[in-house]
């Protein structure tokens, strides 16, 4: 499902002009709108936009090179760094590397005070290494995915009772339906993240 939290229910109905105030009954609707909206732009771009909190892990005999280790996916921040013989590498020991100044793919180690870093283990190599830190490509959503957002919910919630809706765009088992094709707006913002890196 589509991640809602690119846009509260509390700001969709303030952009559609509705009360904040008590729900309404189309506050079921709007949420299935959300959902919807952002599915699609995550399965149109392969990108999520709200960062994760968590621990992954990686092998230090196929995820490094010399004193890098690789991720799997992109990294904001690191709380915790753990080498696989279950030593904490202090933050002064290592660099995050690009590709962009927010999000960073890998994690090279240097030398501090005359102490060389290597990637180890001690017994099991799988998962030895462990990252806790904030994962996704930004720190928070960007302003155009908030945007488009707010249009494309307000262009299916305004299409809701019409006579064209089935043929412009509607909901078929949680997932949006788009027949005539992407709105501009949402070309825009598609073609913006699916290329991002």
């Amino acid at each position: 499902m589509g991640n809602t939290t690119y846009l509260s229910l509390a700001n969709a109905r303030i952009y559609l002009g509705l009360a904040v105030g008590d729900a309404t009954s189309d506050d079921v609707l709007i949420q299935d709108l959300l959902n919807a909206a952002a599915e699609f732009l995550e399965g149109q771009t392969g990108q999520t936009f709200v960062p994760v909190t968590g621990t992954r892990y990686y092998d230090p005999t196929v995820d490094v090179t010399g004193h890098t280790l690789h991720l799997d996916t992109f990294l904001i921040t690191v709380t915790t760094l753990t080498n696989g013989d279950g030593v904490e590498i202090p933050s002064s020991a290592y660099i995050l590397l690009e590709p962009n100044q927010a999000a960073k793919r890998a994690i090279k180690l240097k030398e501090v005070s005359g102490v060389t870093y290597g990637w180890t283990y001690s017994t099991d190599h799988e998962n030895a290494i462990s990252v806790v830190g904030t994962w996704g490509l930004f720190a928070t959503v960007p302003a155009d995915v908030v945007q488009y957002m707010r249009r494309m919910v307000g262009l299916l919630y305004a299409e809701r009772n019409s006579a064209r809706f089935e043929s412009t765009a509607y909901i078929d088992g949680g997932r949006l339906v788009l027949p005539q094709g992407v709105p501009a707006f949402a070309r825009e913002v598609i073609r913006t993240y699916r290329d991002y890196l």
